[in-house]
């Protein structure tokens, strides 16, 4: 028997914030013990004419975005006409030799550049040349103190310290700066302490994330493959609202990789879904067949935990008996509402997005990636 979760809630969701995210490269110098790197078939850092195509291509979006969002009020935040671009992907941005110098070109394009780092390389000398080029935010993500962080992320933790300290006294007034805090132990006492500790050291703003298994590459210990048995269970009670099922991430949240194609989305660390490159597409041009893999639940969308069925079934799986059919009845409610929300901006994106008003000329070069 389904559960009965009620109505959805009717409360409005604020519009969402517009983010396009360049991976600048693949390789990283941390060895995080929750990062399936050694999944990921190929690394390498983004060379200029892809860098130059991918902002262009994030520009025109933006744009897109914006005469989209005078028509349709609601949906998207564009923060003044402008969007973030973020610099992550599935690496370290700070390897990359010119991050200072694409931080500044997106900047002067109008965009508003965020870096997601692991805090080592970011010294007060490299972190007062991004602030100069325009950086307005910087995600840090520092889950561990001391030895744990050592043996967790494969850096030397005081070095690692007294960047984030720094930056943080640096940054204010001029940059954003975000504690990341990735639940990896699956523990929320652990994650309330490493909060206290970044706050007593001068961190106002934090971002917990849960742990996802990376589109089934991360083995997580915690979430198991009980959740396998539920999944039918989970879609049941989103289907029986009427509420869409699919995932909303890659429409939210479009990924570039260093090797200028468009993946699916940031969780598809084996790189399986190319939906083409910057040099043939725009970001707009791929929205419906984004649209098409993603309700299909192919490949990577099946067995990855930010699937809205397989996170509910999830939930279904590690609540206990005794109050199982309150967690889930919240949590499905919860979802229901987001997944109404969201599926409505994409509905509206792929009706009525205008397309960009810049086209790019078509390379026949035959690219391929880097590897180390």
């Amino acid at each position: 028997m389904i559960p009965d979760a009620g109505d959805a809630s009717s409360r409005a969701l604020p519009p969402h914030a517009t983010v396009v995210d360049i991976e600048l490269t693949s390789r990283c110098n941390a060895s995080c013990t929750f990062c399936p790197r050694d999944q990921t078939p190929h690394h390498g850092l983004i060379d200029e004419d892809t860098f130059t195509m991918a902002l262009r291509r994030a520009v025109d979006y933006r744009d897109a975005v914006q005469a989209f969002g005078v028509a349709n009020p609601g949906y998207f935040h564009t923060a003044g006409g402008s969007m973030w671009l973020s610099f992550c992907g599935m690496g370290e941005p700070l390897l990359h030799p010119l991050v200072v110098s694409y931080v500044q070109r997106a900047a002067e394009a109008g965009l508003r550049p965020i870096i997601t780092t692991n805090g080592a390389l970011l010294h007060p000398e490299k972190a007062e040349q991004l602030m100069d080029a325009g950086l307005q935010s910087a995600i840090i993500n520092v889950g561990e103190i001391d030895a744990q962080y050592e043996e967790v992320y494969g850096l030397p933790f005081e070095r690692t310290r007294e960047n984030v300290e720094a930056f943080l006294a640096a940054a204010e007034g001029r940059c954003f700066a975000v504690i990341a805090l990735v639940d990896h132990r699956d523990d929320q006492s652990h994650a309330s302490r490493m909060r206290e500790y970044w706050a007593s050291r001068g961190a106002t703003a934090f971002m917990p994330f849960p742990l996802v298994n990376r589109a089934g590459s991360l083995a997580v210990e915690q979430q198991s493959e009980a959740w396998v048995g539920h999944r039918d269970l989970a879609r049941k009670m989103l289907e029986r609202s009427g509420s869409r099922t699919g995932c909303c991430v890659p429409f939210l949240y479009p990924f570039i990789g260093y090797d200028g194609h468009y993946y699916l989305c940031s969780s598809d660390w084996r790189k399986e879904v190319s939906l083409g490159t910057v040099f043939d597409r725009s970001l707009v041009d791929i929205l419906d067949d984004k649209a098409a893999h993603v309700c299909s639940r192919t490949a990577i969308c099946e067995g990855c935990t930010h699937d809205p069925a397989n996170r509910l079934a999830l939930s279904i799986a590690r609540a206990d008996v005794t109050d199982r059919v309150d967690v889930v009845a919240r949590e499905s409610s919860d979802m229901r509402t987001a997944l109404d929300h969201y599926w409505g901006c994409v509905d509206a994106m792929r009706a009525a997005m205008p397309e960009p008003e810049h086209v790019a000329v078509r390379t026949h070069r035959k690219r391929l990636p880097v590897r180390s």
